[in-house]
């Protein structure tokens, strides 16, 4: 299940890359909205969801115990805070405790990574995004000043 997940978030992020409001896919497809993406953004291909996606036949339909507790301690605040490998180590420790055996364990900490890479991900495409559009932003005033100044310049 583990390559299935990385796979289908793999062709997520490439799908949103290329997509109208592909920021939105991505979040929708992070909270497990498939519905809604599919909705939304018919052309996405079917491999952004095999893996992800319960309800898609190819998916391994039983979620391991494993993934439930590790959503679980992703939702606690004090993981939210730190860089990508201050919050990888945390996780590591908290599941290393949580389960006893260590084939568990070490399948638990690759979903808990790629779980909190997918999310280091989607911040990093926010920030760009609000980056280009500020850029974008700057570059629209820079324009009308020079609009003035020609108009003030020409009068």
């Amino acid at each position: 299940m583990t390559t299935q997940t990385t796979d289908a978030a793999v062709q997520a992020i490439k799908f949103a890359v290329n997509a109208d409001s592909g920021m939105e896919f991505l979040r929708a497809w992070l909270y497990g909205e498939f519905d809604i993406c599919r909705n939304e953004w018919p052309q996405a291909p079917e491999a952004c969801y095999i893996g992800a996606d319960p309800l898609v036949a190819s998916t391994i339909k039983d979620v391991p115990p494993e993934l439930v507790a590790i959503t679980q301690l992703l939702e606690r605040p004090n993981l939210q805070a730190g860089t990508l490998d201050e919050i990888t180590e945390r996780l590591k420790k908290l599941i290393e405790q949580s389960f006893p055996n260590v084939e568990q364990a070490q399948e638990a900490i690759s979903l808990a990574t790629n779980r909190v890479i997918a999310q280091d991900t989607l911040r990093i495409l926010r920030e760009s995004r609000d980056m280009a559009r500020q850029h974008r932003k700057e570059l629209e005033q820079i324009a009308r000043l020079k609009a003035e100044q020609s108009g003030v310049a020409n009068a």
